[in-house]
């Protein structure tokens, strides 16, 4: 359900604003939640279970193939490419947050 509240606050348009939001979301606090090292139990619920909820490749994949298919190859491209590059940044900046309250 909060995946679908922030994507209808976020989206703008025909360009998936809101998924992106909700992925890289998703991405730090996974980043914080290994980071942590809450212990094999919790950082299954919290990050498959809450966050595997919360984010979605899914969609992500569904949004670049209607872009595609609406004819917006550049915006499929920058959707991917938004989602993959500063995934991976805020996954690791999430990490670097998550080792300090250790």
């Amino acid at each position: 359900m909060c995946r679908v509240l922030l994507d209808r606050a976020v989206r703008r348009g025909r360009f998936p604003t809101g998924i992106l939001a909700v992925n890289l979301l998703g991405c730090l606090l996974a980043g914080v939640v290994a980071g942590a090292e809450p212990g094999p139990l919790a950082a299954d619920l919290l990050a498959v279970g809450l966050l595997g909820g919360f984010t979605t490749a899914s969609t992500l994949a569904v949004d670049v193939l209607q872009l595609e298919a609406d004819g917006d190859r550049r915006g499929a491209v920058l959707d991917l490419a938004l989602n993959l590059g500063p995934g991976v940044l805020l996954a690791a900046l999430g990490l670097a947050a998550g080792r300090a309250l250790l």
